[in-house]
């Protein structure tokens, strides 16, 4: 009889412990962030033996602390290293450690990822993640293999454009800029409606700048802002095309200016979309002012050679409700100032802000915690 008792109890002893995880989960599917993250960590105080790899991995999610973010990702990717979390920990944990420069240890996390699930396409972000930590190291001719890799193991994955944009960057890194030519062209061609066609057009605009064509650079400036007039790639190449102008005691030629839509509420993505990466990666560096200043999370949405040409861009989105910061940050003995979006108290807020930025400006961000 106390046998039976004893039976009784341990179900209902199961349905308190997993209360917690339940109602978080449910709260995490309804977007109720928050919520969520409240649940998950009162779940996480009972020592649960059921579901803690994904208690660790939502808390990684959803904390915008980032040292606390990296903490439970870390406890994850340790306690449970073949658990297929795990590897989403790991490539979460290599982007933080890109973030910081430390691209030894990205390197690292990458790797491991790409070797636990080889078949899966977290694999291939996660390579073309390494192939981008070798770029921004300066080792273009690691980064190029690794791309190559990319494409040839994982030929349907989405960062197989991106990937083909980095070979393109490897180039362009080097000096190589005909060669850098020939790969960006090949991208336009075979990318002709991708999304790394405004970044193709402003590469090969460069590359023709760099080889003295100023009258083809012009023309491809020009097509970078009729192909996303509202994105960071435009901004900039309004930029190059006043120069060019000045430069050859020209007048500018006009350009296309196409209004910025009104705000509009979306709700949050399932997963995060970093975008960009190939490109922007050439200046994101730890040494941000921004985080200093403010700590938690930010979108760092553009970075300029000079402060005045980032002023259009935050006038635009402060009209726009969004709460603008800036930055400096210098790399490679050069000075760069940077425009963020943030602090957000949560990832949930954070996701937000980026799909508005994505459907509004044109303009995908990168993630900053401090």
């Amino acid at each position: 009889m106390r046998l039976f008792s004893v039976l009784l109890v341990l179900p209902a002893l199961a349905l308190a412990d997993t209360g917690e995880f339940d109602q978080g989960l449910k709260a995490y599917q309804t977007r109720s962030f928050e919520a969520a993250k409240s649940h998950f960590e009162a779940y996480l105080k009972t020592e649960p033996s059921r579901n803690l790899s994904r208690t660790l991995f939502y808390l990684g999610q959803l904390e915008a602390d980032g040292q606390k973010s990296q903490n439970y990702y870390q406890a994850l990717a340790a306690k449970f290293p073949k658990d297929t979390l795990a590897a989403r920990a790991n490539l979460a944990l290599g982007q933080m450690a890109y973030s910081k420069a430390d691209y030894v240890e990205a390197r690292a996390r990458f790797s491991k990822v790409a070797a636990q699930l080889p078949t899966l396409p977290i694999a291939g972000e996660a390579q073309y993640w390494l192939g981008i930590c070798w770029l921004i190291d300066g080792k273009p001719e690691e980064s190029r293999r690794t791309f190559f890799g990319l494409i040839k193991a994982s030929p349907n994955s989405r960062r197989t454009e991106w990937a083909k944009l980095g070979i393109g960057d490897s180039y362009f890194r080097q000096g190589t800029f005909d060669r850098a030519l020939t790969e960006y062209q090949a991208c336009e061609t075979q990318y002709s409606t991708g999304e790394t066609l405004p970044i193709v057009l402003f590469q090969v605009a460069q590359c023709f700048e760099k080889l003295g064509g100023k009258e083809e650079a012009q023309a491809y400036y020009q097509r970078v802002i009729e192909a996303a007039p509202n994105g960071y790639e435009a901004i900039e190449a309004k930029q190059r095309l006043a120069t060019l102008g000045k430069r050859n005691g020209e007048s500018p030629k006009p350009v296309t200016n196409t209004p910025v839509p009104n705000p509009i509420m979306v709700t949050r993505p399932e997963t995060s979309q970093v975008r960009r990466d190939t490109v922007i990666a050439t200046i994101r560096t730890p040494r941000d002012t921004a985080a200093s200043i403010h700590p938690g999370l930010f979108l760092q949405v553009a970075a300029f050679t000079d402060l005045e040409s980032g002023a259009p861009l935050k006038k635009r989105l402060a009209q726009n409700g969004y709460q603008v910061n800036s930055s400096s940050k210098v790399v490679s003995g050069r000075k760069y100032y940077t425009v963020m979006v943030g602090p957000f108290p949560s990832e949930g807020a954070a996701r937000d802000a980026e799909q508005r930025l994505k459907q509004e400006e044109h303009i995908s961000p990168i993630w900053i915690r401090n």
